[in-house]
């Protein structure tokens, strides 16, 4: 006569192969949300088509300028442009959620807080790091031109922090306001 075995409940499982496949531990429901939502807006890409244009533009204009003329040609052209589009991007994160009244749901799904504050500000960082990732074939082309390569890197440690403060100022004005438009 066979007996079957009970699984010892003391004992833990191993678990499956296929728990959980796709889902990283460190992925952010609502990073991935405002992501796909910004990316999939038309203006996003006529923005990045613009910046783009605009500091070839700059580059050209430039030419007849030494090296360090079109390395802070590109630097503050790139400043210039993300102060002007990154605020209107980031700057609706929360507003835009209260204004939709999603923002009780994200308080009462099982996100942490934390969770939340990192999702939002993980999207509001990722629009002006996309666009100096944009650009940063145009400042790879200075090396040509003879622009040292620690130049540039020391000009784009100088724009990814002012990025990073533009979207960490314009989501702390999106908590402040009620309305993403006055």
């Amino acid at each position: 006569m066979t007996t079957m075995t009970q699984p010892n409940p003391i004992v833990p499982r191993a678990p499956s192969a296929t728990a959980g496949a796709g889902v990283s531990r460190f992925s952010n429901p609502v990073l991935r949300k405002d992501l796909l939502a910004l990316l999939r807006l038309p203006r996003v890409a006529a923005i990045q088509i613009f910046f783009v244009a605009a500091l070839a533009a700059l580059l050209i204009a430039g030419g007849a300028g030494g090296e360090s003329d079109l390395l802070s040609g590109l630097v503050v052209g790139q400043i210039v442009l993300m102060v002007l589009f990154v605020p209107g991007v980031a700057a609706v994160s929360i507003s835009g959620e209260r204004e939709a009244n999603t923002l009780e749901m994200l308080y009462a799904s099982r996100l942490s807080p934390t969770q939340i504050i990192l999702g939002k500000l993980g999207s509001a960082l990722s629009f002006p790091l996309i666009l100096l990732v944009s650009g940063l074939p145009l400042a790879a082309l200075l090396t040509f031109r003879g622009v040292d390569a620690s130049q540039i890197l020391k000009a784009y440690v100088i724009l990814t922090t002012t990025a990073i403060l533009l979207a960490m100022l314009s989501l702390a004005i999106s908590v402040l306001c009620r309305q993403s438009a006055t």
